[in-house]
């Protein structure tokens, strides 16, 4: 994969989905790969680029170490494969070019989930463990296949970009050349991340994970957006993971999971919901509904996601929505003994506060440091759909169910 053909991160139909399987799988490996270099340098001037001389390049102390081409695919890599030339391709002219120095010691990595090869294949022969020999053997076979095939339509750019360069240049790339199939899955991938990431709660690797791996993919699709001269520095994945690592202490949560939401938020108003019927009781505009199922949908999945992975105690999410229920009941009491106003205007009076004032209250949220408003204003619209609380005054004989 190249610069120019780099795809969204949100695929836009079913026909792009492997291409945005085989890029996200790239990133992944791109995170695994800084964590493990740092981990292997134990030096903090660590930094990759993505989609620029390859997939992935890493850099130590300024110095190009590495170049990583990943290859997310069931097939055999055979000796006529296109992940396989289309690699050597890349890796041969940037050797032609003068852009990897024939002095350097860089190594060229091909990173694929293939199963393994045939051991007499080109592959085959570079994975084996006698170096000198088997390399000699695929050079050979790979200098016999390209000149065989070097006029072919599909691969022929592949092999001729091969044949150009010189003997020496040759004999450099294929020495420096590490070919990984059965390379690990997303789930182990996943995992091996969480292993080398010592910055995260160590009794909740998995959560953290989760929200490490959307905040990388934000990361790395702004350095590609913005074309940026620098590499992604081991600072700057190191500013993402302490930020993160706040929001797992014990006076916080993670509320960042908009990209982890198992329904789609609807077009349309669900007029069924409770919370949306005691909105129109007291006249309140298709926006505010609109944005009140938004709330609502967030909260609900962010009381599903910290209950199952155990973020959240039972008696906190009972003692927060006892205090939201008490400061209704509170407010209401309050506003009818001013005995000022209609109904209809006393319910939004207590809907304004309940919206526009009482998510920035640090009593009502959740925890201390959870400060994310649509959680407050969220679960306002969870208690309002069962009803336990309202905003008309007469909430609990329109909405109530019987008893």
């Amino acid at each position: 994969m190249n610069a120019t053909t780099t795809p969204s991160l949100l695929p836009e139909d079913h026909s792009a989905d492997n291409s945005i399987l085989g890029f996200k799988y790239q990133i992944r490996f791109a995170l695994y790969e800084l964590l493990r270099a740092l981990r292997n340098s134990n030096n903090s001037d660590v930094a990759i680029d993505i989609e620029c001389i390859d997939d992935i390049d890493i850099h130590s102390q300024g110095t190009l170490t590495k170049l990583i081409q990943t290859k997310r695919t069931a097939t055999v890599l055979t000796n006529s494969s296109a992940p396989l030339w289309k690699t050597i391709r890349i890796w041969s002219e940037a050797i032609s070019a003068g852009t990897i120095d024939v002095t350097s010691e860089v190594t060229f990595d091909l990173v694929s989930t293939s199963p393994s090869p045939d051991e007499t294949s080109i592959v085959g022969l570079l994975q084996a463990a006698d170096a000198d020999e088997s390399r000699a053997k695929a050079l050979s076979q790979m200098v016999a296949l390209a000149e065989k095939k070097k006029g072919q339509k599909t691969l022929g750019r592949c092999y001729q970009a091969f044949l150009s360069l010189s003997d020496h240049q040759r004999k450099y790339l294929i020495e420096r050349i590490s070919v990984i199939t059965n390379a690990m899955t997303f789930d182990e991938l996943d995992a091996a991340i969480c292993r080398l990431n010592v910055h995260g709660p160590s009794d909740k690797p998995k959560p953290f994970a989760q929200v490490l791996f959307r905040h990388w993919e934000m990361l790395v699709e702004s350095y590609l957006r913005e074309k940026k001269s620098t590499q992604i520095s081991w600072d700057a994945l190191q500013e993402v993971l302490h930020e993160i690592a706040l929001q797992f202490q014990d006076d916080n949560l993670p509320t960042d999971f908009e990209g982890m939401l198992n329904a789609a938020i609807p077009i349309e108003i669900d007029e069924g919901r409770t919370f949306i019927r005691q909105m129109h009781a007291i006249d309140a505009t298709l926006e505010q509904c609109k944005q009140a199922q938004r709330d609502w949908l967030k909260a609900e999945q962010l009381m599903s996601y910290w209950q199952r992975h155990l973020l959240i105690r039972p008696d906190e999410a009972i003692s927060h929505e006892k205090r939201l229920i008490e400061e209704c009941e509170i407010l209401h009491q309050d506003i009818s003994m001013g005995g000022a106003g209609t109904a209809i205007e006393n319910g939004r009076q207590v809907f304004r506060w309940a919206i526009v004032t009482a998510p920035h209250l640090e009593a009502m949220r959740i925890r201390h440091k959870c400060g994310e408003p649509s959680v407050v204003r969220g679960r306002f619209h969870m208690l309002a759909d069962h009803p336990k609380l309202g905003w008309h005054p007469d909430w609990k004989s329109i909405f109530a169910p019987p008893t």
